[in-house]
């Protein structure tokens, strides 16, 4: 790479990119245009004016400390280091082929459990339940990245890099991983490259790799951007159903005495477990969506931050006891259970005991934890950072892209919750490098070839299990009986998780719409699970009460089908991409196996 810096350049560019166009969403819409932000702002005994002003205050500082940070990097050379980075060459080591099996070992797990586990409906419920593999991930992942962007064309592990790359892209539930990883990793890359060529004018053979990587990262831009809108349609069935207009209920039928004073019944068999996401966001979900639900969902989601940060700036001035800065460490580090402050604000904004999270900007962490102004803190994190990576590229270690990637994290969570990651990656990378283990050369590359056939293997049954339509949404409403009324919807899904596990089909279904006489579930499984319905019927039954009957519990016959709707699922691009680049690795692999066996006749 020409430039050292340049991936720090990049993530700061792109911070201020994302601030000043979440800045500019946050100005144009009041807070009422966004049904969510509204609700959290309430929770927290926030006004809808002052939660809009101490957003907007976050934008605004936010955009100015990174392009300070920005100008001072420009105006100071610091892109620039002496010496050349070592650590970049055309050879791979068995390590780095250990760890690239390593990691795609952990995806195709992960991936396998998906597949063969409970089929999750929603991807928000899907992520919580496998948040610590996601966490393995997220730490694999920029490593996977450096490794590839310092690989030359040449070198043996960049296609499986590659794979293993786009395969973590498919599993991260996180749409800002997405786009990082393909700025970093594809863009920038090309940026670089093609600016050499110019300033050089280069002569046409490195014009002609030019365009072969601009049509690589056309490829993989419109492929990662349509799997995005897709993911972004389809994340939440609740409020995919309503904008689809198949999730409409009946009026609720009168209510006799007793379902007004009756108390909410325990599961009839099952453990004592919580109740799912879904269940906790009632309030929020229950706000109808903008009119425009795909651009609706889009907008929120980009400005949520803002308004995340100023609901911390706001609970930092109150008596409310945050988590201190051990727990932010620790938390990180799996090694306590009490929350860290982006635990503690999905709390405070979503309800519940769960272990999801939300950011808070650099902006709220100095709210929280710095005694002084804010803004000293949000320029010395940044500056923190490149001080870091200068002193080691003076070594000749080549991470740049280790520290552009964490120069972007930083500016959504601060300093505290990427260090102990960024730590162990910078350590890794460093093994990785200095550790060749050369007498493992051979056990390596069966290792690699071993998993690069796995992941041929699941990613082509995952593909066949999207295109047969075993992942489509199915929508079943439920409605009961004259007299009959429900007791404990939050575990409605619990006993339709028991009904599909009986029929070999486990699933994790939602309730997309409720009241307290009929239901809309969100299932799994497509057509497959309609055969289940008289069954499911008899799940709501087995949560809901009658005034008519002797032990005042209803039964499968005071349940009626209302209807059911079939919503297709496209199935992911990137699982189809993985699939054409592992068979082009398997094609280059056989000739030049018989190019060998021609040369020695």
């Amino acid at each position: 790479m020409t430039l050292p810096g340049a991936p720090l350049l990049a993530g700061l560019l792109l911070s201020i990119v994302v601030m000043s166009g979440t800045l500019a969403l946050a100005a144009f819409f009041p807070v009422e245009s966004f049904p969510a932000i509204s609700v959290a702002c309430r929770l927290n005994n926030l006004s809808a004016d002052n939660c809009q002003t101490m957003a907007l205050e976050v934008g605004i500082y936010s955009a100015i400390t990174y392009a300070a940070v920005l100008a001072a990097m420009l105006w100071r050379g610091w892109a620039s280091v002496p010496g050349r980075p070592t650590t970049t060459d055309a050879k791979a080591t068995p390590l780095q082929y250990l760890f690239i099996s390593g990691a795609l070992g952990l995806f195709l797990v992960h991936l396998a459990l998906i597949e063969f586990g409970p089929i999750h409906v929603s991807r928000l419920n899907q992520s919580e339940y496998y948040s610590t593999i996601i966490s393995l991930e997220n730490l694999l992942l920029p490593v996977l990245l450096q490794l590839y962007v310092a690989s030359k064309s040449n070198c043996p592990t960049r296609l499986p890099l590659l794979v293993a790359l786009l395969l973590g892209m498919s599993l991260s539930p996180y749409r800002s991983m997405l786009m990082a990883l393909v700025l970093f990793g594809f863009a920038l890359p090309f940026l670089l490259s093609a600016w050499e060529a110019w300033r050089l004018r280069s002569h046409e053979r490195r014009w002609k790799g030019i365009t072969h990587e601009a049509f690589v990262l056309a490829v993989i831009c419109a492929t990662v951007v349509f799997a995005g809108i897709q993911d972004t349609k389809t994340r939440s069935p609740t409020l995919l159903g309503k904008s689809l207009g198949v999730t409409s209920l009946p009026p609720e039928n009168p209510l006799p005495p007793e379902a007004k004073r009756s108390k909410v019944l325990a599961p009839h068999t099952g453990p004592n477990i919580e109740q799912e996401p879904a269940a906790k966001k009632t309030e929020s979900e229950s706000v109808a969506p903008p009119p425009n639900y795909f651009i609706g969902r889009v907008s929120q989601r980009i400005v949520f931050p803002l308004y995340q940060s100023a609901i911390a700036v706001h609970l930092a001035d109150t008596e409310i006891e945050l988590p201190t800065l051990t727990d932010q460490v620790l938390r990180k580090l799996r090694l306590s259970e009490r929350p860290n402050l982006e635990e503690f604000l999905f709390r405070r904004i979503y309800g519940g005991h769960g272990h999801g999270q939300t950011t808070s900007l650099a902006f709220g962490e100095a709210s929280v934890y710095f005694p002084g102004p804010p803004i000293i803190w949000m320029l010395a994190v940044p500056l923190i950072l490149i001080l870091c990576w200068r002193l080691l590229a003076r070594r000749g270690f080549d991470c740049g892209t280790l520290f552009g990637f964490a120069l972007w994290r930083s500016s959504f969570s601060g300093l505290f919750p990427i260090m102990p990651s960024l730590t162990i990656q910078i350590v890794g990378l460093w093994v990785l490098h200095r550790f060749p283990l050369d007498p493992l050369a051979r056990l390596a590359r069966v290792c690699l070839a071993t998993t690069l056939i796995g992941s041929l293997a699941m990613t082509g049954y995952v593909a066949i299990a999207q295109i047969s339509g075993h992942r489509d949404f199915l929508y079943a409403g439920f409605e009961l009986k004259a007299g009959c009324w429900i007791q404990s919807p939050s575990w409605i899904p619990y006993a339709v998780s028991s009904v599909g596990a009986e029929n070999s089909l486990p699933m994790k279904p939602v309730l997309a719409k409720q009241h307290r006489t009929a239901v809309t579930l969100a299932l799994p499984y497509g057509t497959a699970a309609i055969p289940m319905l008289n069954d499911i019927a008899g799940a709501v039954a087995s949560m809901s009460r009658c005034k008519d009957k002797l032990n005042g519990r209803a039964d499968k016959t005071d349940v009626n089908i209302l209807y059911h709707h079939l919503v297709p699922r496209v199935p992911n691009p990137l699982n189809i991409l993985i699939l054409v680049i592992l068979i082009m690795i398997g094609f280059r692999t056989w000739q030049r196996k018989y190019g060998r066996e021609e040369g020695h006749q």
